[in-house]
């Protein structure tokens, strides 16, 4: 019973403390059993993948949604039309039930059989679907906004979206809990311009960070302007340029890290903001954008933009993981204490089949 109570808790361990007791707060002994490097590797890739996958399929499913909304010259046949909404729809209703049965976090198993299906016990599964809900209706509300999906396809989404939120405010009910639902919902639809207006405080507030070479900001704004650049140019020459001069850097800046070791470069989740908008700017320039000038063209110059940004994508990913190492340590033993085994009972040390047993 004190084992699987350990293993449920460490489901969602925020650190690699040892199990103690709740109450005495005496740290248990036994032994504990955890995987090595090749299953943390390997089951990272994994999640990778299936995120890729996840992500992938709720592109298509929005973007098919709002092609199937707009009626035009391109507008597609009825029965596609019908599938790509239907689609949708079931999807969005999928959400809806799956927030409303699991808000707020931490709450038992609802009693009813058909709705403990789609109850979200793991915070971090829950994260994700808030934040895919979240990012959808973000989206849908542009394209409102800007005129390419029309109010009917908008709104039943728009009201469904507010669901759980009722629910919250319905089971603690107080004008302070309807005050925040509200400012929830005005942040919400300003959220672009709230994000612009956070950033141009961060950089007031931060000038020197804002520019220092030796933390993320100054990388974000690279990765922001290759952006710019695919998306404005004709000619692949500027963006090219950029990241190999980018590229130069962050070479250089590997090497003052590797060998040199006289800098204090800041790491932190900054770095992972990096990171992902560079591979947004890598699959910008390779999938989005065509570029009939610039260098090798007219038939090669997929070819510059491609290993262009595949070596500055390669290189900024290895500056941030040596200049975030102990965070990724860190991250590694928290995983081991996720998924290792704890008996109470003593053994002996054994190390066998890459897994690593200790006596705690």
């Amino acid at each position: 019973c004190v084992e699987n109570w350990i293993h449920h808790h460490r489901r969602n361990a925020v650190n690699d403390e040892l199990p103690r007791c709740s109450v005495c707060h005496q740290h248990y002994r036994g032994c504990e059993q955890r995987p090595g490097i090749a299953e943390f590797l390997c089951a990272k890739c994994v999640n990778v993948s299936k995120q890729l996958l996840r992500t992938l399929a709720l592109v298509v499913l929005v973007v098919g949604y709002q092609g199937a909304a707009q009626s035009g010259d391109m507008e597609l046949p009825p029965a596609v039309r019908i599938l790509l909404i239907t689609l949708f729809s079931f999807a969005a209703l999928h959400k809806v039930v799956v927030l409303s049965v699991s808000l707020p976090p931490h709450r038992p198993a609802p009693q009813n059989r058909q709705l403990r299906r789609f109850f979200v016990d793991d915070y971090r599964s829950l994260a994700m679907h808030l934040a895919e809900t979240f990012a959808t209706a973000l989206l849908l509300a542009f394209w409102f906004l800007i005129g390419q999906l029309g109010l009917p396809y908008f709104l039943p989404f728009a009201l469904a979206s507010l669901i759980p939120m009722s629910k919250l405010c319905l089971q603690q009910p107080s004008m302070t809990c309807i005050r925040r639902s509200f400012l929830l919902i005005v942040a919400f639809i300003l959220a672009p311009v709230l994000l612009v207006v956070m950033l141009a405080s961060l950089i007031w507030r931060n000038p020197r960070r804002a520019v220092n070479p030796l933390d993320a900001p100054a990388h974000i704004y690279v990765a922001l302007a290759a952006i710019l650049l695919c998306c404005c140019c004709e000619s692949s020459t500027p963006v090219v340029v950029l990241w190999a001069a980018h590229s130069a850097l962050v070479s250089l800046g590997l090497l003052e890290l590797l060998l040199v070791k006289k800098f204090q470069w800041r790491e932190g989740a900054p770095w992972l903001i990096t990171l992902q908008l560079t591979a947004l700017s890598a699959l910008t320039a390779n999938t989005l954008t065509t570029f009939p000038k610039g260098l090798g063209s007219p038939d090669r110059t997929g070819l510059f933009v491609r290993g262009a940004s595949t070596l500055w994508f390669v290189l900024v990913l290895a500056l941030s993981a040596v200049i975030n190492r102990p965070s990724i340590l860190r991250h590694y033993h928290t995983w081991q204490r996720r998924h290792g085994t704890f008996t109470l009972q003593s053994q002996e040390n054994q190390g066998d089949g890459g897994h690593t047993a200790l006596i705690v």
